[in-house]
Formats: C-alpha cells, structure tokens, sequence
C-alpha cells in the first residue's frame, strides 16, 4: 500500500493508464496485480492533488504508464525469468511485439509464485503469493489521429498484508483477486487547421 508524507491507504489515489484503481480492501487499492515487467514509468505527485482528482488524491497520485505497443522494443519478443531464495520466488514472462505499418501490437503475459517470505531464521507468515497478468494492446496510428485499445487480465491468490505480530491465527489475506483493466484511446492531433 503506498504512502505519500504519511497519507495512505483511500487519501493516495492510484491511477493505471489514467484509469482509477479502486478496491474494498481496508487497506485501500493495490497495484500488486501489474507487474513491473509491463510498466514504462511511475508518474507521482507528492502533494494533495484533489482539486485535480478528487479527494481520494489528497496524499499524492501514483499512476503506472504501461508498455506502449506503438514503440516497440527493435527485438520481435523477449523472455524473462528470475527467482529469489528468501520467499523461493519463481517469476517468469514472455512478450511480443511487432509493428505493421500504422498498426502496432505488443502480447505480454507474467507469472509469478512466492513463498512466505524468510528472514534471521523467522518465516513472516501470510507473505506468499501467487498471480497471472496478461496484456494485449492495439494501436492504429496516422499523422492526423491514433485509436488504442488495451486489455489487462490479472488473477491472484492469497495477495495479503502480513501482520505485524507474525501470529498465525491473524491474517488479512485475499484468498483470490481478479483484475480486468479495459482501456480505449482515441485522438487527434489537428482537430483544426494549424491547431
């Protein structure tokens, strides 16, 4: 959950591709359904922003711009694997892309597994976690206008927050969570002569 000069949870908004995030956890929306390996950039403001987007943007805007299929990597499609020994993380992906004239694709998928996570020899319980993201984006684009189109399909199991006491019996694990992120685009870039 991010925090911005220690305003959390509902007063920090979270944006992806300037749609909003939106949750009824307690703890307020989470990103944990993006992975980093379809992100471009973070944009955050660290100020009260809520004249501009409300008041759930009073601690600051976080917004996550994806990967744009319009400039994609010079290779047809890359793949991705790592681990990590602390929580026996196995993470792993594939993407492609590939223009064709005014048209542009980018296809991506992700898949990531953790264990709870391991530390001086004590387990901090109800940290492991599990999800898939898929993504597909379609760009038309001319001198005069661009149409998008994009698509986010993300499932997750037991996504949580560990406790601070470490107790077992306590847990405000999600045991599953599914994300769908639709996002359509349209501009022009002369709407009127010499504009």
């Amino acid at each position: 959950t991010p925090s911005i000069r220690g305003l959390a949870r509902r007063r920090v908004l979270l944006l992806a591709d300037g749609a909003r995030i939106t949750s009824d956890r307690s703890a307020g929306a989470a990103a944990s359904f993006f992975p980093p390996e379809f992100i471009q950039q973070i944009e955050v403001i660290r100020s009260a922003a809520s004249v501009l987007y409300g008041s759930d943007a009073i601690g600051g805007v976080l917004q996550i711009i994806s990967r744009d299929s319009q400039n994609p990597d010079t290779r047809l499609g890359s793949l991705n694997i790592s681990g990590h020994s602390a929580n026996q993380n196995l993470n792993g992906g594939i993407s492609l892309a590939r223009k064709f004239g005014n048209f542009s694709m980018l296809a991506a998928m992700q898949v990531s597994q953790a264990g709870d996570y391991e530390t001086a020899g004590e387990t901090i319980l109800n940290s492991g976690f599990s999800y898939a993201t898929a993504r597909l984006a379609v760009n038309y684009e001319t001198e005069k206008r661009g149409l998008s189109l994009s698509f986010l399909k993300s499932t997750g199991r037991d996504i949580g927050k560990p406790e601070k006491a470490n107790d077992p019996n306590v847990s405000s694990v999600y045991p599953e969570e599914n994300a769908n992120l639709l996002n359509i685009a349209y501009h022009e870039n002369a709407l009127v002569a010499n504009g």
